[in-house]
């Protein structure tokens, strides 16, 4: 197949791309979804390495960072809004036109892949890693995870 990103790839970019196919294949995802997620994160990298060109794309970088700083213990997104000065409202318009994602999204899918992590990596309980990420009990933890993958955390590390 070939595949084009936004009509051009850049020197590495190629090898970037593979990459990103491999790991999101390596979560489970089809084909077809994996080379989709993997063309949007390398789409993402290139307009972040071409530098912010409007407030917008300025702002959306800063909300990514602020999610990967904070994510473990704030998930509302009136919190990253404030943050950044902005309405809410404002960031999900800069989110979805950026990205085509809701900051929502955004926010639980950074917390889920962290979580898939932590449950492929590390000895701790499902308990321990609900605790960790200030879920309020495990059977919440269990509920949120199971919305956002389709599958248990116990049955996720089984998987995995």
């Amino acid at each position: 197949h070939v595949l084009y990103l936004d009509d051009h790839l850049v020197h590495g970019q190629t090898n970037a791309f593979s990459s990103a196919i491999a790991v999101y294949l390596s979560r489970g995802l089809r084909e077809q979804e994996a080379i989709h997620n993997a063309r949007a994160y390398i789409n993402l990298q290139i307009s972040r390495a071409k530098g912010p060109r409007s407030r917008s794309a300025e702002l959306y970088n800063e909300f990514i960072d602020s999610v990967d700083r904070h994510f473990h213990t704030n998930s509302d997104v009136a919190f990253y809004a404030n943050c950044l000065n902005v309405s809410s409202r404002y960031l999900a318009q800069v989110t979805h036109r950026i990205s085509g994602k809701s900051p929502k999204g955004i926010i639980d899918k950074t917390v889920t892949d962290a979580i898939e992590m932590e449950l492929r990596t590390t000895c701790k309980t499902v308990q321990e890693i609900a605790y960790d990420f200030h879920f309020l009990s495990q059977a919440h933890f269990t509920k949120v995870f199971k919305k956002q993958t389709g599958i248990t955390p116990v049955a996720y590390r089984k998987s995995h």
